[in-house]
């Protein structure tokens, strides 16, 4: 596949905020003015930079205080080594981005790094490199990105309780269904239309109704000419959407049963305009008739 040319600045790290809160973990406090001119040149205009000189410092501050990075340096003579201290603030529940500077490149360094969640700005002039800024800039966004993404997964986690929730009480509504229907008294419905309706249902609730209608209107026929009743064709209606949403497992299936009880709908409405018409053509009219009596029908 060929390459289509990008234009320029596509993918490129969005702007920074305005504002941001920097925390810098060195020996010596570097010179702030190269770094603020190119944060500025990014879109962060007002940076606030806290300068701690050892780790233990830093704790302080991080338990005081909010950052929006948490940048490392070279370490003071008495501090462990920065992955040290970093693993220390992983496992106390600091989730905040982490920013390493550091010329060390050896691979398991780099693997201890990686596993803890930190990125490494491998440059010799460390804080004076016009790098940085940059490396600020994508570190930030790749953590907004990880952010946004976990909402998104939290969310979808959320909806996909919610609808296995609404899932597990729509079937036990339908088997309360089905219960009052058979200690009713009703006859069952014939296997071949009972085959019928499901495959029907199915069809429906999966692709819509636009290109079923003959179908209906041929299942629709199939229950009036068997003489099925308004309750046989809800428990009908109940058993089959039972034995589909059992199907769907865990899954959410809002919108499968909201496409059912169109379905059933449809069903019922055509079924009542068919036995009225029977009933208008013996004389009936519109008065005496009882959908849910077998006497209504012919």
């Amino acid at each position: 596949m060929p390459i289509e040319p990008r234009t320029s600045g596509e993918r490129a790290a969005p702007r920074l905020n305005e504002s941001l809160r920097l925390l810098c973990i060195c020996r010596d406090e570097p010179s702030w003015t190269a770094l603020a001119l190119q944060l500025d040149r990014l879109g962060c205009s007002e940076p606030r930079f806290r300068w701690c000189s050892n780790q233990t410092s830093g704790l302080t501050h991080l338990r005081e205080e909010s950052f929006d990075l948490v940048v490392i340096g070279a370490p003071a003579e008495d501090d462990t080594d920065p992955l040290v201290f970093l693993e220390v603030l992983r496992e106390a529940g600091l989730d905040d981005p982490v920013l390493i500077i550091s010329a060390r490149a050896d691979d398991p360094w780099l693997l201890r790094c990686g596993e803890l969640d930190a990125d490494v700005f491998p440059a010799a002039a460390e804080w004076d490199s016009r790098a940085l800024a940059v490396w600020v800039q994508r570190v930030l966004a790749r953590d907004d990105v990880q952010r946004d993404r976990l909402r998104l997964l939290h969310s979808e986690r959320r909806q996909l309780a919610e609808g296995r929730d609404e899932n597990d009480d729509a079937l036990a509504q339908l088997q309360r269904v089905g219960r009052l229907a058979t200690e009713a008294g009703d006859r069952p419905v014939p296997p071949v239309l009972r085959n019928a309706y499901a495959e029907l249902l199915r069809n429906f609730v999966f692709f819509g109704g636009q290109w079923l209608d003959a179908e209906h209107s041929r299942l629709t026929a199939a229950l009036v000419e068997s003489r099925i009743t308004a309750r046989q064709a809800v428990r009908l209606h109940a058993d089959c959407l039972q034995a589909l949403l059992s199907g769907c497992g865990r899954r959410s299936s809002r919108h499968l049963r909201q496409n059912a009880d169109i379905f059933a709908l449809e069903t019922v409405t055509r079924m009542a305009e068919s036995y009225q018409q029977r009933s208008a053509g013996r004389g009936l009219g519109d008065h005496g008739i009882d959908l849910l009596s077998l006497n209504s029908c012919p």
